[in-house]
Formats: C-alpha cells, structure tokens, sequence
C-alpha cells in the first residue's frame, strides 16, 4: 500500500463521517483502523483486534476469533510500516527525562 496522504478536515468541519479506508495510527505501538476494525501491534509484538462497534471499549481482544480480519490488517500493517521511519522507536527522551523541563515555581 502506497502511502498518502488525505485531509479529514471536511469531515470535522461538518461532522460527518467519511470513509477513506483503511488509515494508520503509528508510535511506540501501531493500529490500523478499518471500517468497524482496530488492529493494534505492540512495540513488543503482540496484536490485538477490536471490532470497535460492539466493543467500544476495546475490552475483548477478537484476534482469535476473527483471524482473517486480523490477518488482513496485519499485512496492510506490514507492508506500509516499511516505509515509516523509525517505527516502534523512542523519538526522543520521554517528557520525565527531559534536561529542558524546570520544575514549577509555585
């Protein structure tokens, strides 16, 4: 899949919703979303799926259950994360361990 990009800001500005397939979320952990799907792997290689209309709350993970689903998403996954640059890295030292930060004078 060929990375690109689109603007959302028709459906913010309206409130509407827009279906433009499948998009990815990427940090330490990865999630791509499709349709009513939440596929989400972690820095440490586990994956989770979530069919987010009838579980909002992602508290049950249906991998097992809808293992096309997953595998589908999984390969979508994989072959865009090739082309992010340092997926699943620290981009830098955490707000915490920041020299730049100065305690509150209060």
């Amino acid at each position: 899949m060929k990375l690109d990009g689109k603007s959302a800001w028709t459906a913010i500005r309206d409130a509407t919703v827009q279906d433009n397939g499948p998009f990815i979320i990427a940090g330490s952990d990865l999630a791509i979303f499709d349709g009513d799907w939440k596929l989400i792997q972690r820095s440490n290689g586990g994956l989770s799926l979530f069919n987010l209309r009838i579980d909002p709350s992602e508290s049950n993970n249906a991998l097992a259950q809808n293992i096309e689903v997953g595998d589908r998403l999984k390969k979508i996954l994989t072959e865009t994360a090739i082309g992010f640059p340092s997926v699943g890295q620290r981009r830098g030292p955490a707000p915490s361990q920041s020299s730049s930060r100065r305690p509150n004078p209060r």
